[in-house]
């Protein structure tokens, strides 16, 4: 207990060491409505005790406190976490048993988040504030600030279909399921003696020309 008090206060006395660790969150996206495990990784380049970070999240994006949790990565240590009154989650990682985190690189945390249903879509920046790390010779390094960009998207059925089958073929190109944004081409292939009209969903033209290209906002079915 006498280190674990020891290591707290370290957080906060002001003493500055070179960047022993850095993190991240790398290469995330999270589809509107959806909930799902946010990772944070922790580079290590030599030896530390403990650290503290705060998780911010932008509006229309919620955390469940509960399910922070650390990783194997951090089995000689324990995880304290807490909602803020500013709104961001507060994880402070401590060992009770000298444990160290060797020089490496991989996730260490991991939070469930949840992306409403009517968050605008984009890339949003989460940020990683107020970051302290307790290194080896129980000096600290503090890291004020990180910005990470997380995607947050939506996906859409695209399909299409010839009136007739004797008159010609109808493919879009990518089909089924695609993510918002995505560069789409309708392709019209009229059977010799024919000749195409226009792509229309339901009762609304959309182009006249053989060759059709978008972008996917939405469910689409071109016939």
């Amino acid at each position: 207990m006498r280190k674990l008090l020891f290591l707290m206060t370290m957080f906060f006395a002001g003493l500055t060491a070179f960047a022993q660790a850095d993190f991240s969150i790398k290469d995330f996206k999270i589809k509107k409505g959806e909930t799902k495990k946010l990772p944070i990784t922790m580079t290590v380049t030599s030896n530390i005790q403990a650290f503290q970070l705060d998780l911010y999240v932008p509006d229309g994006v919620t955390f469940d406190v509960n399910s922070t949790s650390l990783t194997a990565w951090g089995s000689q240590h324990t995880v304290s976490k807490s909602k803020r009154k500013d709104g961001s989650l507060r994880v402070m990682v401590m060992t009770f048993s000298f444990g160290m985190f060797n020089p490496g690189e991989g996730e260490i945390l991991t939070v469930d988040i949840t992306a409403a249903e009517d968050i605008e879509l984009g890339t949003k920046n989460f940020q990683l504030k107020n970051i302290a790390v307790t290194t080896e010779d129980e000096s600290t390094q503090k890291i004020s600030l990180i910005d990470c960009p997380v995607k947050i998207y939506d996906e859409y059925t695209l399909s299409a279909s010839s009136a007739s089958e004797t008159m010609g073929a109808a493919t879009i190109t990518p089909s089924g399921i695609v993510e918002n944004g995505t560069s789409v081409t309708a392709t019209a292939t009229p059977i010799a003696g024919y000749e195409f009209v226009n792509w229309t969903v339901g009762e609304e033209v959309k182009s006249t020309e053989n060759t059709y290209e978008l972008t996917a906002a939405d469910d689409l079915a071109l016939t």
